[in-house]
C-alpha cells in the first residue's frame, strides 16, 4: 500500500470486501454539491451508445469555479507547456456533443467504478504519479471504456505546495510518461497475453495524455529538464541526463510486471469478495467508528 497507486487500490479493495456494487472515489481536499452522489450514480451500470458504463470521471473546478489551468508563455516543449496541452484536451471534451462522452483523462478524486470494472482492473503499482489516467489505460487494455460526465464536478482545494521545486515536479512527469509509453509499447508488441487489447490510434489519449506518449517523449523530457536545471536541483535529483536514464530504466524494469499483476488482480478481488469472515470483521470495525 505504498505510493499513489497503492492507496487507490485500497479504495477498491475495501469496498470489494464489503460487497459494494459501485465505488465513488473522492479525496479529502474536495467540496461536493449536495446532489453529487445522485449525479455520480446516474449513468453507472447503464447502457450508453451500446456499451455499459462501468467507469466514470468528472471535471475538477478550482476555487473560482474554473476548469482550465493557468498557462505560462508557450515554449514549444510539451512538458513545459503541459497546462496548455491539458487545457486543449479539456476544450475538446467540452466541445464534444452530449453530457456523457468517452474520455482519455480522469482525476483520481472524482471517479466512479462499477463492480464489473474494479474487480477486473486495478491501479498499476509501477506508476509513480498520474495513477488516475494510467487506470484508464489499464481499463482500455482490458476492453473497458471510461466516460466523462460533464455534470459530475467537484471543487478541488489542494493545500499550498511546500518547497516543491519545479525541477522535481518535472522529473515526476518524466518518469510517469516514459513508463506509460513503455507499457503501451509492450501491449502492442508483447509480452502482453490475451485478453489485453492495445488501444488503437484514436484511443491513445488525444492531446492529453496522447501527446506525451509519442516516440519523442524522451527528447522532449531531456530538453525540459535542461531548461529547468539549476545547481541545487541537480544536486538533489540528478542531472537531466540521469533523470531520463533512471526513468527509462524504471519503465523497462517495471512495466512488464503490470501484465502479471493484471492477471492476478481478478483472482484477488474474487477471493476478497467471497471472504465472509473478513466482511464481518470490517463491518464490525466500521460499527465501532460510527
Amino acid at each position: 500500500m505504498r505510493g499513489y497507486a497503492g492507496i487507490r487500490n485500497l479504495q477498491l479493495l475495501l469496498p470489494c470486501a464489503l460487497g459494494a456494487e459501485v465505488i465513488v472515489a473522492l479525496d479529502d481536499d474536495e467540496v461536493v454539491a449536495s446532489d453529487y452522489l445522485r449525479t455520480a450514480l446516474y449513468f453507472v451500470g447503464r447502457e450508453h451508445g451500446g456499451e455499459r458504463v462501468l467507469g466514470l470521471a468528472g471535471f475538477y473546478l478550482d476555487a473560482d469555479g474554473d476548469v482550465m489551468l493557468p498557462e505560462r508563455p508557450r515554449t514549444g516543449n510539451i512538458f513545459l507547456d503541459k497546462s496548455a496541452v491539458m487545457n486543449r484536451g479539456t476544450r475538446t471534451l467540452q466541445a464534444t456533443p452530449g453530457r456523457l462522452v468517452p474520455t482519455p483523462v480522469a482525476f483520481g478524486g472524482n471517479m466512479v467504478f462499477h463492480r464489473d470494472l474494479f474487480t477486473r482492473v486495478g491501479f498499476d503499482p509501477g506508476i509513480t504519479r498520474g495513477e488516475d489516467i494510467d487506470y484508464l489505460i489499464n481499463a482500455r487494455l482490458a476492453g473497458c471504456r471510461f466516460w466523462l460526465d460533464k455534470e459530475l464536478v467537484i471543487t478541488h482545494l489542494p493545500p499550498e505546495p511546500y518547497g516543491a521545486l519545479p525541477y522535481a515536479k518535472l522529473a515526476q512527469d518524466v518518469y510517469r510518461f516514459i513508463y506509460e509509453r513503455e507499457k503501451l509499447r509492450l501491449a502492442d508488441t508483447g509480452p502482453a497475453p490475451p485478453p489485453f487489447i492495445p488501444p488503437s490510434g484514436g484511443e491513445r489519449g488525444g492531446a492529453y495524455p496522447g501527446r506525451f506518449l509519442r516516440d519523442d517523449v524522451e527528447e522532449q523530457a531531456l530538453a525540459a529538464l535542461q531548461a529547468e536545471a539549476a545547481p541545487e536541483a541537480i544536486a538533489r535529483f540528478g542531472s537531466p541526463e540521469t533523470v531520463v536514464a533512471q526513468a527509462r530504466r524504471h519503465a523497462v524494469d517495471s512495466a512488464p510486471l503490470y501484465f502479471e499483476f493484471a492477471v492476478r488482480w481478478p483472482d484477488l478481488m474474487g477471493a476478497l469478495g467471497q471472504d465472509a469472515k473478513l466482511r464481518e470483521r470490517l463491518l464490525a470495525c466500521f460499527d465501532q467508528l460510527v
